[in-house]
C-alpha cells in the first residue's frame, strides 16, 4: 500500500469504476513500462466488457515518420499503408501512438500488439474500464460484477468444452 499512495487516491477518487473492475479481477489499473527494442505479440482479450486507456507518461520522442514527431504529436496510420511506428501500438489494422499527458483508448478485445523499437522506455498509466456501451450508466456495481462473474464462468465454459472437443478429435485422430 505505500507504492505510490497519492496516484491511488486520485484514481479511486476520478476513476472508481475502474479500481472496481481491477479489484473484482477484470482489469488492471497499472503502471505499464516496455523496455527499448521490445514488442508485445499480437493478441486480444477474451472479452469487450471492458475498454483500455493508456495514459502517456513517458514516451519516446525520436520516432521516424510513421510515428510522433519530436514534440510528441500523434498520429494513426493504416498497417497496409506504411511500417510500423518506431513506438506505437496496432489495433486491428491502424497505428496509433502515444504523447505524454494524452489518453489513447481503445477496445482490447480487438487484436492488438505494441512495439518499442527505440532505445528508451515507453510508460504508460494503463487503465481499464467497464464498456460504457454495454452497461447502462443506472446499473450498480453489483450488478456489473455479477453480469462480469457470468460472463467469465460462460467464457470458462466454452474453453473446457473446446479444449475436451479438440483433445476428443486428437484421440479419434490417433485411433
Amino acid at each position: 500500500n505505500s507504492i505510490a499512495p497519492k496516484t491511488k487516491q486520485l484514481l479511486r477518487q476520478i476513476v472508481p469504476d475502474a479500481v472496481t473492475l481491477a479489484n473484482m479481477g477484470g482489469g488492471e489499473v497499472i503502471f505499464s513500462l516496455l523496455a527499448p527494442h521490445t514488442k508485445i505479440a499480437p493478441h486480444c482479450a477474451s472479452t469487450n466488457i471492458r475498454l483500455t486507456a493508456h495514459l502517456g507518461l513517458y514516451v519516446p520522442t525520436k520516432q521516424d515518420d510513421n510515428g510522433t514527431n519530436e514534440q510528441g504529436m500523434a498520429s494513426s496510420t493504416s498497417s497496409q499503408q506504411r511500417p510500423p511506428p518506431k513506438c506505437g501500438i496496432r489495433v486491428r489494422d491502424k497505428w496509433y501512438t502515444w504523447n505524454v499527458g494524452k489518453v489513447l483508448v481503445f477496445d482490447d478485445s480487438y487484436e492488438h500488439e505494441v512495439v518499442n523499437d527505440t532505445n528508451e522506455c515507453r510508460a504508460v498509466l494503463l487503465i481499464r474500464f467497464w464498456h460504457p456501451l454495454l452497461f447502462y450508466p443506472s446499473i450498480s456495481p453489483i450488478s456489473k460484477q455479477q453480469q462480469f462473474c457470468q460472463i467469465k464462468t460462460t467464457t470458462k465454459t466454452k474453453e473446457r468444452n473446446l479444449l475436451r472437443q479438440n483433445q476428443q478429435t486428437h484421440l479419434e485422430e490417433t485411433q
